[in-house]
């Protein structure tokens, strides 16, 4: 999905709403927005997203996609589903996750049968489910206690955006659908790079894999070919 959203672009949800079925895309709403980057939350801070420890999030990553348990099945399945928003979510199973969702905020006054404090959620489900819980009229959102079927695992935030731009594009190289594995790594960071040879250099980035405790640094450089093209080859400095 972040690929996509790099690629192409966000669309306004009054254009394309939740539908609870499979169906065609659709492709004639605009472009609003482009994705720029986007941060994956450490397991040992998601594990504090998952137990109500939010003091470790800087409020500029708000809000939290991140992925719970909505059952299968099961009684908790029927309760989910048939959430009103008319009291505050709880349970303490710990089934793997089957559901995505979108963190908004908590409120640590928040009562339910497991004590007090939760997550403000917005689901995906539309309108016609779930509370307001403090959003203004319109429904679709839920509170649920901290830790509560595992919510808070795999989470992510979006990190940079810029507005839509029908001549932008992204470079990149995916024939296999994704990184698959790596090799030659001495210690628990590896780097990639990846050369193009284009018309024009617009912006240059590079990526890394490990417990970086600052962003890379790229260094590049440019060359014009003997047939006008442009190289452009970088590295990355930690």
């Amino acid at each position: 999905m972040a690929s996509w959203l790099s690629q192409k672009g966000t669309v306004l949800e009054s254009c394309d709403p939740y539908v609870d079925r499979d169906v065609i895309c659709k492709t004639t709403c605009p472009y609003i927005k482009t994705l720029l980057d986007w941060r994956y939350i450490s397991r040992a801070i998601a594990c504090g997203v998952r137990h109500g420890r939010a003091e470790g999030l800087h409020s500029d990553i708000w809000p939290v996609i991140t992925s719970m348990y909505a059952g299968d099945g099961d009684a908790w399945e029927t309760e989910f589903m048939n959430y009103n928003g008319s009291y505050t979510l709880y349970y303490p199973g710990t089934e793997p996750v089957n559901h995505m969702v979108l963190i908004v905020g908590w409120d640590d006054s928040l009562i339910h049968a497991g004590g007090t404090g939760g997550w403000i959620v917005k689901n995906s489900w539309g309108t016609d489910w779930g509370g307001t819980c403090g959003y203004g009229t319109e429904r679709g959102y839920f509170t649920i206690a901290y830790g509560s079927a595992s919510i808070g695992t795999d989470s992510c935030f979006v990190y940079a955006w810029q507005d839509y731009d029908p001549n932008g594009g992204i470079m990149f190289y995916d024939e296999v659908g994704g990184w698959t594995s790596a090799w030659g790594c001495s210690n628990t960071t590896g780097w990639g790079l990846c050369k193009f040879i284009l018309q024009a250099i617009h912006t240059s980035r590079g990526w890394s894999s490990g417990p970086q405790t600052s962003p890379p640094m790229l260094m590049c450089t440019s060359t014009t070919t003997s047939m006008g093209q442009r190289s452009a080859i970088c590295c990355g400095v930690a």
